[in-house]
């Protein structure tokens, strides 16, 4: 953290995951126009939008416990979101998970080790190994 420098992407970003000091994982929940999910490979130089397997999702928690698996939370109009990547964040795919007792989805993560993440929001917590 001795040198800092601004860089410009697109607003409404709520969490970022650093699995390691190149690579970064940064989640939007849908505030601006682009893609939910940002990747960095340089330590935040340059970013790029990676695909949601959801259409729009509100994404508003990220956790990487390595830089090969990548667990992101949210919601979309159908209720609770959770993706998740076992390819540094390159690819994401739709996860299974119990609904939270209310329409809101999952608010954020956080992910101990490889596949052992717990998820809370809605007043609901998902413990998923």
């Amino acid at each position: 953290g001795g040198t800092w420098w601004y860089e410009p992407m697109a607003g409404g970003f709520q969490a970022i995951a650093c699995p390691s000091d190149q690579m970064c994982i940064a989640v939007n929940n849908g505030w601006s126009v682009g893609s939910p999910i940002y990747l960095t490979l340089d330590g935040g130089r340059t970013w790029s939008g990676q695909k949601s397997p959801v259409a729009g999702p509100m994404l508003t928690g990220v956790s990487c416990p390595t830089t090969s698996e990548c667990v992101a939370v949210g919601s979309d109009s159908k209720g609770s979101v959770v993706l998740a990547s076992f390819d540094g964040g390159r690819d994401w795919v739709v996860q299974r998970v119990p609904q939270p007792g209310t329409a809101a989805g999952y608010d954020t993560v956080a992910c101990t080790a490889p596949r052992h993440c717990i998820v809370l929001g809605g007043g609901s917590l998902a413990i998923g190994t």
